[in-house]
């Protein structure tokens, strides 16, 4: 290893430090008599942070989380840091952890330019960022926000590991079999093994699936097509993992491919999130062109409603079937309701059926002559003597005058 001006190296034999000196010509070292253990370790007042490790807390801040946006403060101005427990911080050494020198070592750099392991530590993301920011910075975020932090890296140390692949094949996607034995039983989900090939199938959707080198899945998800509500882009259903790093991939992999997804991986969330990282809410749907053809019905997180051949992300009214139970059929709405002509649910005795349409009964009569109901609006009323007066169809009136 070449020395710098001015620059201590260890021998590692010796124990002693040769020093370049400063004259003309300088390639000879005289030897300097101090020895390791005389040598005071002084650490230096600038964080030095490997360029992968900075790119990675970039790419955090970029998205908006303030513990990343305050390292990268830290990174270029000793105002942020307070006093370092240690240097030289890099990542992938260890999965999930961060990696450095701590203070009263000396950092030994290969000769292909490389921080050596040897005498390093490990820490975690979060504890590394309460190390290093001064406690008046750490009062800037709060514990989610950190709890974020830490997830977008263990998911940047995965995605080299993880691959995540859309599939037509939703029997695997579903099979329990296919999991490891930790994510299948950690991971509830009501459809394990359940037969649910023969509705996606015929859907507009695919299975994302996340899988590790040994072919074993860690995750999945539904990534549907053609969805109305988007402004063309598509969707992201709920994501099926224990991990929170594997969630984190599936939602870098739907930004990256410009696709809406949950605000929050659960059943009940109604917000989107769109790929700028901005929410918003609204009812999202999708045509299934032969959803009556379908023998089961599987539980369905978002798209829970439908009404003809289209599903839906809520009931408006509108809605004629939900899709909540997990033994494969779908719930009829508005059982012995009907929906009448201004679009009100009301009990059938109440209503009444006119000419395919439903009014309710306050609004209808009987004509006389058909013996069948009819729209006020479409009555006459005939007085035949003082006491006696008939409705009818007005159809059935001859104007004589």
């Amino acid at each position: 290893m070449r020395a710098r001006k001015g620059e201590c190296l260890p021998t590692g034999a010796d124990g002693r430090y040769y020093l370049r000196m400063a004259r003309s010509g300088g390639n000879s070292f005289d030897p300097l008599r101090i020895h390791i253990r005389q040598r005071a370790y002084k650490l230096a007042s600038q964080l030095i942070v490997a360029a992968s490790l900075r790119q990675l807390v970039q790419g955090i801040a970029d998205a908006g989380n303030r513990p990343a946006q305050l390292m990268l403060l830290a990174m270029d101005s000793g105002t942020y840091h307070g006093t370092l427990v240690g240097n030289h911080y890099a990542y992938r050494e260890k999965e999930g952890l961060i990696s450095y020198c701590p203070a009263g070592r000396t950092q030994i750099v290969s000769d292909s330019g490389k921080w050596e392991r040897a005498g390093r530590q490990e820490t975690t993301p979060a504890r590394w960022v309460r190390s290093v920011l001064k406690e008046a910075r750490v009062k800037l975020f709060r514990d989610h926000e950190l709890a974020e932090f830490t997830e977008k890296f263990k998911a940047a140390e995965l995605s080299g590991k993880v691959t995540l692949e859309e599939s037509t094949d939703f029997a695997e996607a579903y099979k329990s079999a296919n999991y490891t034995g930790t994510e299948a039983s950690a991971m509830y989900s009501c459809m394990w093994d359940d037969p649910v090939e023969g509705f996606y199938k015929t859907a507009p959707c695919v299975a994302l699936i996340a899988k590790r080198g040994d072919g074993k899945y860690l995750g999945r998800a539904l990534l549907w097509h053609d969805v109305q509500g988007t402004s063309g882009a598509r969707f992201m259903d709920r994501v099926y993992s224990s991990s929170p790093e594997i969630r984190e991939l599936f939602r870098d992999y739907a930004k990256a491919q410009g696709a809406w997804c949950k605000d929050k991986d659960s059943a009940s969330c109604r917000m989107w999130r769109k790929p700028d990282g901005t929410s918003t809410c609204g009812t999202l749907t999708v045509e299934y062109s032969n959803l009556e053809s379908v023998g089961f019905f599987p539980y369905m997180d978002t798209f829970s409603f439908s009404m003809g051949g289209t599903l839906c992300t809520s009931d408006d009214g509108e809605a004629e079937y939900s899709y909540f139970s997990t033994s494969g059929d779908r719930e009829e709405l508005h059982q012995g309701k009907v929906q009448l002509e201004s679009g009100i649910w009301v009990d059938e005795e109440e209503a009444c059926e006119v000419n395919g349409s439903w009014y309710h009964q306050d609004d209808c009569v009987t004509c006389e002559r058909s013996g069948e109901y009819i729209h006020y609006s479409d009555s006459f009323t005939v007085r035949l003597s003082r006491n006696n007066t008939i409705t009818i169809h007005r159809d059935h009136v001859t104007d004589n005058s």
